[in-house]
């Protein structure tokens, strides 16, 4: 018994002391402007997607696709770390490909904020999920693998 609650201490103390080194080894990855805008934006963009569907929660909504539309517009004048991996002959156009895929993002923001001031959670709804999908798209073309 006395060895089963010594195991069982040993594990309560050494398990936290894991998790920290590994929240710490995340923290060392290098982030860009662009990754701060991004996460900004997807922080918003995870909450609105949860609250989407009900509409009274649509005043705090429209807060979040403020933010959302904000990330992304300065997002929209940077650069992806990927560029820096690109061919000189193609990098011009890459950049050019990332700016043109980020305006049409933002361009389907106009629909999201109409419909949830008319209420039509709906729509919204299938807005972001739409949303949703231009971000998976996206991200396998222009993020950098972790």
């Amino acid at each position: 018994m006395k060895k089963l609650l010594i195991a069982l201490m040993i594990c309560a103390v050494a398990v936290p002391g894991i998790r920290a080194q590994n929240a710490s080894e995340k923290d060392d990855k290098p982030t860009t402007e662009l990754g701060k805008s991004m996460d900004d934006l997807s922080a918003a963009y995870k909450k609105l997607r949860r609250q989407v569907k009900d509409a009274s929660h649509n005043e705090s909504s429209l807060a979040l696709l403020k933010s959302i539309r904000t990330a992304a517009e300065h997002a929209a004048t940077l650069t992806p770390a990927l560029a820096e991996d690109q061919p000189a002959n193609k990098r011009e156009a890459f950049v050019a490909a990332f700016h043109k895929k980020m305006h049409e993002f933002i361009a389907n923001l106009e629909p999201l904020e109409a419909a949830l001031k008319s209420n039509n959670n709906t729509e919204a709804a299938a807005i972001v999920a739409k949303l949703g999908d231009m971000q998976k798209k996206g991200h396998k073309e222009f993020k950098k693998p972790d």
